[in-house]
């Protein structure tokens, strides 16, 4: 590439009035060309230089008279002052491997004296090298087919300049179920990139990257189920009767989404219980898609409802019937020394063994209420009166007795 710059000088101004006004007064006629060759400077050097090449500036009209000829690298990063003597009208300047960002445009100028010439060219990026630096987010999508993540890659040559726009990034994307598929892209404005759609199979997808034979890292990102379907509960232990001590174990079915896809271990959900357990709400994570619940059987018979809440789907409610945990036990009431003792039980469970210890029997008289512990299916309570008591109502695990008065 050259570029000449061909200015009229203060100098050459005068020197051209003199000929002129010579030629008129002795009738000699002047020349067309009545500046010099040395009037004239040209830069010679190649539009694009590749990066780490060694850079020679050629000057061109150099005269001998005007002393050193001066060449000025500007890189945009600084300024490089090269000179060299004025031997003959060709003057070479040689300034180094550039290793300069290849986007920027570098500017060349050359001055002797008064004359200066300038040119412009660019550095041409080299090969890719690797690694290359590469960037995913987000790291987890859902597996739907619609959502997605973008892997951007980031190719440089060894100078550190960005490689050239339109060079071929290759990324290879290995689902979970190790189906493979390669797509193609050309960087543009220092960067490849590519958005990779969730597939419907959940688990880890891996990406590679090459760029002209350079690799990179891999990186990966969860691909993670969707909302689950409607689900049911059921209950995983028979029922046991209310005496308000057994476990029971409730447990969703296995949390899938619409492409069979388990939800992953650690999803949060609820269970809700109503009717004679009380309201209560009970908080669980799944396990292999399962959530698992414990339960206490409640202190009296009856029915109660459950549902369970995963990521805002409901289960269909499951209805259970706790069966009375007691059907009889024996009350007596005795004038004793030091007032009036009421005897509960032996209180025995449907199962012909003790009711658990620490269960409470409630005895109601008239309007006031006593609760008594029972040990080993029995316990007692002093009233310290000389009064005989009215009825007496005794309530254990939602079985009533009730007697007439004292013996």
């Amino acid at each position: 590439m050259t570029r000449r710059v061909l200015p009229l000088t203060a100098a050459a101004l005068v020197l051209l009035a003199a000929l002129v006004v010579r030629s008129s007064t002795s009738g000699t006629s002047v020349a067309s060309a009545t500046l010099a060759v040395t009037d004239v400077l040209e830069i010679s050097l190649p539009d694009l230089v590749g990066a780490g090449d060694d850079l020679e500036v050629t000057v061109r009209g150099v005269g001998s008279d005007g002393g050193d000829v001066l060449v000025v690298l500007d890189t945009g990063y600084g300024i490089d002052r090269r000179s060299a003597p004025a031997d003959g009208d060709v003057v070479t300047v040689g300034f180094g491997r550039l290793a300069t960002p290849a986007s920027r445009v570098l500017l060349v100028t050359a001055i002797q004296g008064d004359r200066v010439a300038d040119a412009a060219f660019r550095i041409a990026p080299g090969r890719a090298i690797g690694p290359t630096d590469v960037y995913l987010g987000p790291r987890t999508v859902v597996a739907d087919a619609e959502h997605f993540t973008m892997i951007v890659a980031v190719p440089e040559d060894r100078w550190g300049n960005p490689v050239a726009d339109g060079t071929a990034v290759e990324f290879t994307v290995t689902r979970a179920d190790l189906s493979q598929g390669t797509v193609d892209v050309e960087t543009e404005h220092l960067l490849g990139s590519l958005e990779i759609f969730s597939g419907t199979v959940a688990g880890r997808t891996r990406v590679a990257t090459d760029v002209d034979g350079a690799g990179a890292a891999e990186r990966d990102f969860l691909e993670v189920a969707d909302l689950p379907r409607l689900f049911e509960l059921r209950a995983v232990d028979a029922v046991p009767p209310a005496d308000g001590h057994t476990l029971i174990r409730i447990a969703t079915d296995v949390l899938i989404d619409a492409n069979d896809n388990v939800m992953p271990d650690g999803t949060s959900v609820t269970l809700d219980a109503t009717g004679v357990t009380g309201v209560r709400r009970i908080f669980g994570q799944t396990i292999d898609g399962v959530a698992e619940f414990t339960v206490e059987a409640p202190g009296a018979p009856g029915s109660a409802t459950f549902q369970a809440n995963a990521s805002g789907v409901e289960s269909g409610p499951l209805e259970l019937d706790f069966p009375p945990a007691v059907t009889d036990f024996g009350v007596d009431v005795a004038i004793v020394e030091a007032g009036v003792e009421i005897r509960v039980g032996p209180v025995r469970s449907v199962r012909n063994s003790f009711v658990p210890d620490g269960t409470v029997a409630v005895v109601t008289i008239g309007d006031v209420v006593h609760e008594i512990e029972l040990l080993l299916g029995e316990g007692s309570l002093i009233l310290r009166t000389d009064d005989r008591p009215g009825p007496i109502q005794v309530d254990v695990l939602g079985h009533s007795e009730r007697i007439g008065g004292s013996r």
